[in-house]
């Protein structure tokens, strides 16, 4: 059976397996990144195996690591927004703690934990790609925004007010129209 103990120790016996810095107790009082990160491991493995704990409350869940609800709740936010980031220690242990725990209580059989990894690690690329090219729209946006910004006649029409406006937009219109139907008989 999985307890919070169980993941609580595991995260710490994985953490001191794979890295160098030993940390003997994820509750102790520290904000120190390494601590936290591990915390922020811990909650979300209680999230992932939260039907074997039996529904445990937020509460109790700090509670194992000397923390409050709000921690566990703003660790669990932490979790998903450092997850992509390559110095995130708790990318390195997560699914380790995973195979383990499902390992040892036979909940989950491996393969699907593999499988689970290597689609996340197909989005994390993904979206690491799209992000790039959401930065290049978005700068050649701002690139054409700067030029509108210093064109005479933009800045002109933009000062424009009533009337003026109204007649400008009518004219436009016929211009465009004009220009449409003479691109159709080209």
């Amino acid at each position: 059976m999985i307890t919070l103990e169980i993941i609580k120790k595991t995260v710490e016996d994985i953490h001191n397996e794979t890295f160098i810095e030993k940390i003997e107790d994820i509750s102790v009082k520290s904000r120190k990144r390494p601590l936290t990160d591990l915390r922020f491991t811990y909650f979300n493995l209680c999230r992932y195996f939260i039907k074997e704990l039996g529904n445990p409350s937020l509460a109790l869940i700090g509670k194992a690591v000397d923390r409050d609800h709000a921690s566990v709740l703003h660790g669990l936010k932490k979790f998903n927004h450092l997850y992509g980031s390559l110095d995130f220690k708790g990318n390195k242990i997560y699914f380790k703690c995973i195979k383990r725990i499902s390992k040892a209580n036979d909940n989950e059989d491996v393969e699907s934990l593999n499988e689970r990894e290597k689609l996340i690690d197909i989005y994390r690329i993904k979206h690491i790609a799209l992000s790039k090219k959401y930065r290049e729209v978005i700068n050649k946006l701002n690139i054409k925004l700067l030029l509108y910004r210093k064109n005479d006649l933009v800045e002109k029409v933009a000062n424009l007010e009533g009337k003026e406006l109204k007649d400008l937009e009518i004219k436009l219109d016929a211009f465009f129209k004009v220009k449409e139907s003479l691109n159709k008989v080209a």
